[in-house]
């Protein structure tokens, strides 16, 4: 599989109205910000009218933009995360070797060139170039993430390529400049129309030089979802159980809303089931999506403490909820077929009749790289389940599907 096809986020702007329109509604923020810290009940939903079979079997229009998003959101970053069991240090080791406690590394202040980083075409404004001696000094490498603040700004970048020159500069697009300009004197400011394929150069930055600070741990420490929903932050939560289910949203909060509230209402609906779970949760008004979205299969384990820390065992199954721009809910990664398609009838009989028809993953959604993180995380990486799911599913029915891959799972 190349590079074009193993990311399979369906990566989704919850923010952009071209697009989502009200995903970035305040009704779907505090809905996902209470999913995230209490489960709802879901009994109300499951009285609705089963769907007509005709449903099941038709295949739903893709949304604007949303078709290709997931492919053409792979970049083909150089040095991708290393993956357990093939030889690589397990995150554990790199933690002994101290490589993986971001938090014991120093941050550093850079200036961001005035000069665009070559070669880096406006969809990929997710990426950085940085210099040697402050990768060293991070030690962080290629196809790694770092945490890059201005002022009140921050945002996630993922180091693409290591530049020559002066030892305190670092190189991004003009789009990716425009990441860090969002609270201009103090005040928040989003004027600017993003788009769900590239990001925006209309910002004062775009053509600047200036300072900014990396740091090499992504995540906000010591948060909860309301603080870190209230400071616009980025978290982890991680609950640790057994090692024969691992439950991901690795773009909780408003990154994509209501895959979090899927997490805690699967692990709570089944609390005697051997389950780990793991949710990165990203906030901050319309820029959540544009600042701290990374796509799965790009998420290096040693720049987030909470995941190096579930990756330290594998396991046996792993689930991933995420959002996509479909109008079809997609039931993909590298787990056998029977597997799949057992969560996907259960999902399908769950549904009232106004919800998106279920099919397998293909093509974007397959998800079954070994990259993909929900494949990743479990043995030979060949047993994740990945769940892309519309919107409007979520906003509706989110504890529905999350209790029916429960059932699919655990019960049979």
């Amino acid at each position: 599989m190349t590079d074009e096809t193993t990311n399979n986020d369906g990566a989704q702007s919850t923010n952009t109205p071209a697009t989502t329109g009200d995903d970035s509604s305040q009704s779907a923020t505090e809905a996902e910000t209470t999913a995230e810290n209490t489960a709802a009940d879901v009994s109300a939903k499951t009285s609705g009218i089963r769907r007509r079979a005709v449903i099941a079997g038709t295949l739903g229009s893709p949304a604007l933009f949303g078709a290709g998003f997931a492919a053409v959101d792979s970049f083909g970053i150089p040095s991708m995360p290393s993956l357990i069991g093939v030889g690589a240090a397990s995150p554990l080791e790199q933690a002994r070797s101290g490589t993986a406690t971001a938090g014991q590394m120093d941050s550093a202040t850079v200036t961001v060139d005035e000069q665009a980083a070559q070669n880096l075409p406006t969809n990929r404004y997710r990426q950085l170039h940085i210099a040697e001696p402050v990768r060293n000094m991070l030690d962080r490498d290629r196809g790694d993430q770092v945490r890059v603040t201005r002022g009140n700004d921050a945002a996630v970048y993922t180091i693409s390529e290591t530049i020559s020159g002066d030892a305190s500069t670092v190189r991004t697009s003009a789009e990716g400049k425009c990441r860090v300009s969002f609270y201009e004197d103090g005040s928040f400011s989003d004027e600017r129309r993003w788009g769900s394929l590239r990001g925006d150069d209309n910002c004062s930055l775009a053509g600047e030089a200036f300072d900014v600070e990396i740091d090499p741990r992504v995540p906000a420490a010591d948060l909860s979802p309301s603080e870190a929903k209230e400071r616009g932050e980025l978290i982890e939560t991680l609950n640790m159980g057994g090692s024969e289910y691992a439950v991901l949203a690795p773009h909780g909060g408003q990154i994509q809303p209501f895959t979090g509230g899927q997490v805690t209402r699967l692990r709570s609906e089944f609390s005697d089931a051997s389950v780990t779970s793991w949710k990165l949760q990203g906030y901050g008004s319309d820029t959540s999506f544009y600042r701290w979205y990374v796509p799965s299969a790009e998420l290096s384990t040693i720049c987030y403490p909470r995941l190096a820390e579930l990756s330290e065992q594998t396991y046996d199954y792993a689930v991933s909820f995420n959002g996509i721009n479909e109008k079809t809910i997609y039931v993909g990664g590298a787990a056998p077929e029977d597997i799949r398609q057992s969560v996907a009838d259960s999902i399908d009989s769950a549904l009232p009749h106004d919800g998106s028809p279920v099919k397998l993953g293909e093509s974007h959604y397959a998800a079954d790289s070994p990259q993909t993180l929900v494949n990743r995380v479990t043995e030979n990486q060949s047993n994740g389940i990945w769940i892309g799911q519309p919107i409007a599913d979520r906003r509706k029915y989110s504890d529905l599907i999350a209790a029916a891959v429960g059932s699919a799972l655990f019960d049979g």
